[in-house]
């Protein structure tokens, strides 16, 4: 059985966030309010692409949810990093960060971040029982989250495949 406890922690914060940032308005900086932008826009990307490779790749089951998978998926953004929908919910909580720099914001943010790390770590364990030495292996190859080593790693694989 899941234990959703640090996601929901995690949610928890990133509503307080949302709130924060309605009733705490911050005046703007334009530099920060443009990264926040360009983070909320790879935020979606790593949150909405996942779904489409889980429920393409991973064998879901006719009428299924996405997360259902019956196989490890190790295409599009899996081939990156392992925990692309996590790290895209991490990115909206630096967006809010940076979007509203007040210490409410800051604190929940961090918080939210952790959990949303350690529940992957959690993650990786649940899924090295489902899937055993396929996942294991899975993990050797690819990170958790260093979206730079990934796209190395990656750029590595396919240079060997055109000698």
């Amino acid at each position: 059985m899941r234990s959703y406890g640090l996601f929901y922690l995690a949610a928890v914060c990133t509503l307080g966030q949302v709130i924060t940032a309605v009733l705490f308005e911050v005046p703007a900086n334009y530099a920060a309010a443009a990264l926040a932008l360009l983070l909320g826009l790879f935020a979606a990307l790593f949150i909405y692409w996942p779904m489409f490779a889980l429920y393409r790749y991973g064998r879901v089951p006719q009428g299924a949810g996405y997360m259902q998978t019956t196989a490890v998926v190790d295409r599009g953004p899996y081939t990156i990093i392992r925990h692309p929908q996590y790290l895209g919910y991490m990115l909206i909580n630096l967006t809010f960060m940076l979007s509203n720099p007040f210490w409410p914001a800051f604190i929940l943010g961090f918080v939210a971040i952790l959990c949303y790390y350690l529940y992957a770590q959690q993650e990786d364990g649940r899924l090295l029982e489902s899937f055993g030495p396929v996942y294991r292996d899975y993990m050797l190859r690819v990170p958790g989250f260093n979206v730079p080593l990934g796209l190395l790693r990656l750029l590595h694989d396919m240079d060997g495949q055109y000698e």
